[in-house]
């Protein structure tokens, strides 16, 4: 239940019968599980230097003008064998920490409640996918230390500061920017969409952020959010501490200090994950633009219209250019015809269906989620269908959204808390939310319907019940 899949049936559901072969075979999958932790905890650092050598080798030739031979061999092996290997290292990954987080989690409540566990995974260190925030609050406070940076980036439009940014101004802080944009210049808004610009293409979204936080005194600060989460940590530790003996708790501290460590890699991979979208992203745009000059297509947006595999055939001569081409327009009409389609959550919802399972659920103004990290707060319940409407939140809101991801994390300093329909304990809501030391409740079914924009609701993260909903 606490990875955002619902239980759709009553009791136990199956399970396996206690045997001496069922035994064996729980036995032969926790040493199995053992040696992938060993081995992942080995080689970790090695598998993300090597893909990032890759990526860099990428980056380093984004300019080059490549024929269309050369961009072909260079994007098919880009899909199929690097950004396979990124994706598959990744998933791993997610795979090691769902299994053990739960292991985890039921070791550790014999000495810590379920409010207190998340303190013991918050406070983590360098977060990849925060460090691009740290660094935009920090350029916000040099540019409120000159009075010229301040009323430029205050009084100007985004449009007018962009035009000075791309004069290659560097002034008003411009350069620090700019610096911004290289160094994570590989996100976007929608991180998981090659069809969406990244920050190197189009800084709109970077320099809004920015304006954004020139409004916030030190107390939104996420360096203090960072750093009040690590001594949360800390005192958690202390607590346990003095529960058991100096020898148990070498152990627990040492137990912890895995997870911790599993956890810091998942996002660190995930940040891997999200530079080869990145590259594929642009490497696709410059097989497109070869297509489009060759008449192979007619226009350069038209390769977001086909799948992979209709690529790969073409480039393997199992399909023509006009077979590409009819494949193409076939797709757009069908992606139109979904332009209004409401994804739901797919996941054990034809067992729901037909399952007798009550909702948990107490009144008709109480729902319940899956809490992710604790605290208890009462806010205006700002509901959200997409980024598009970020702009509505407000300092003091509680964002009620369907999910989250990197694009939002500019405003998670405002917020009270946040309340989501799908996710777990270990997705992006999740995890930044306790970075911040601000309430989350993730896999709230159908909350951004249930809930009116505007209502004042209150919300328990540790509980995940929301309360005042009308």
């Amino acid at each position: 239940m606490e990875f955002g899949v619902k239980i759709t049936y009553e009791g136990n559901g199956e399970t396996t019968k206690i045997t001496p072969k069922s035994i064996k075979n729980i036995i032969l999958m926790a040493l199995a599980q053992k040696k992938i932790l060993k081995e992942r905890d080995e080689n970790a650092e090695k598998y993300k230097l090597d893909l990032l050598k890759k990526y860099d080798n990428y980056r380093k030739n984004i300019e080059n003008n490549y024929n269309l031979e050369e961009i072909e061999k260079i994007w098919y092996t880009l899909i199929k064998e690097d950004y396979f290997e990124s994706e598959s290292t990744y998933f791993w990954q997610i795979f090691i920490n769902t299994v053990h987080q739960s292991l985890f989690k039921d070791g550790l409540l014999k000495y810590v409640s379920s409010s207190e566990y998340f303190n013991l995974i918050s406070g983590l260190d360098n977060i990849s996918h925060l460090l691009p925030f740290y660094d935009m609050w920090e350029i916000s406070r040099n540019i409120l230390k000159s009075e010229k940076s301040k009323a430029f980036w205050i009084n100007s439009s985004i449009k007018e500061i962009k035009k000075e940014y791309k004069s290659g101004n560097i002034k008003y802080n411009l350069a620090e920017l700019k610096e911004h944009t290289d160094k994570y210049g590989y996100h976007s808004d929608k991180e998981l969409d090659v069809t969406y610009p990244c920050y190197s293409e189009e800084a709109d979204p970077i320099i809004k952020n920015i304006k954004d936080l020139l409004i916030l005194d030190d107390s939104y600060s996420p360096i203090k959010d960072k750093e009040k989460q690590k001594q949360e940590y800390i005192k958690q530790l202390e607590k346990i501490k003095k529960q058991i003996s100096d020898k148990k708790y070498k152990k627990v501290l040492s137990k912890i200090e895995k997870m911790r460590k599993l956890l810091w890699w998942r996002e660190e991979f995930r940040d891997v994950s999200t530079r080869f979208y990145y590259i594929i992203r642009i490497y696709t745009i410059k097989l497109a633009k070869s297509y489009e000059t060759e008449a192979i297509i007619e226009d350069i947006d038209d390769i977001w219209y086909s799948k992979i595999e209709d690529i790969f055939n073409f480039i393997t001569k199992k399909i023509s250019a006009e077979d590409l081409r009819n494949i193409i327009e076939k797709n757009k009409k069908y992606y139109t015809s979904f332009r209004n389609f409401m994804s739901e959550n797919e996941i054990g919802d034809v067992f729901n269906k037909a399952s007798t399972v009550k909702k948990i659920k107490k009144n008709d103004n109480v729902f319940f989620g899956i809490g992710s990290n604790n605290g208890t707060v009462t806010g205006i319940a700002r509901v959200i269908e997409s980024l598009d409407e970020i702009d509505k939140l407000q300092k003091g809101d509680i964002l009620v959204t369907k999910f989250t991801d990197t694009g939002w994390t500019s405003k998670f300093a405002i917020l009270k808390g946040i309340v989501t329909e799908y996710g777990g304990i270990l997705c992006h809501a999740s995890i930044v939310s306790r970075e911040y030391g601000i309430p989350c409740i993730v896999s709230a079914e159908n909350i951004t319907k249930k809930i009116k924009d505007g209502t004042t609701i209150t919300i328990n993260g540790e509980t995940g019940e929301i309360t005042g909903v009308k």
